[in-house]
């Protein structure tokens, strides 16, 4: 089942910005993940019993990728039970930099 931890869009920070996540067994697949997303992640405990995360990026605007960065650094580190970042894919389209002129 598809999961929402934001749905605001750029500027709308009340709901958070953009990321759907679903689990398939053990796996985390994040579908964007914009900013305040980690602390959402760590909040509910969402990495708690979870071996690899996937982050399926669509575009780099920063309501999509606003918290990669922290996700990449942070998040994993402090989540009690998954701080294995060998174990974070993030996977983006292939022509990413045509994108940010549309």
């Amino acid at each position: 089942m598809l999961k929402f931890l934001g749905v605001g869009a750029a500027y709308n920070y009340e709901k958070n910005n953009n990321c759907a996540y679903f689990t398939v067994g053990t796996k985390l697949y994040l579908l964007d993940c914009g900013e305040k997303i980690c602390d959402k992640l760590l909040k509910e405990k969402l990495l708690d019993g979870i071996d690899e995360v996937f982050c399926l990026i669509t575009h780099l605007h920063s309501d999509h990728v606003g918290d990669l960065h922290i996700i990449l650094t942070r998040c994993i580190r402090e989540s009690a039970s998954w701080n294995r970042t060998e174990k974070l894919r993030v996977y983006c389209p292939k022509k990413l930099p045509q994108m940010l002129v549309e």
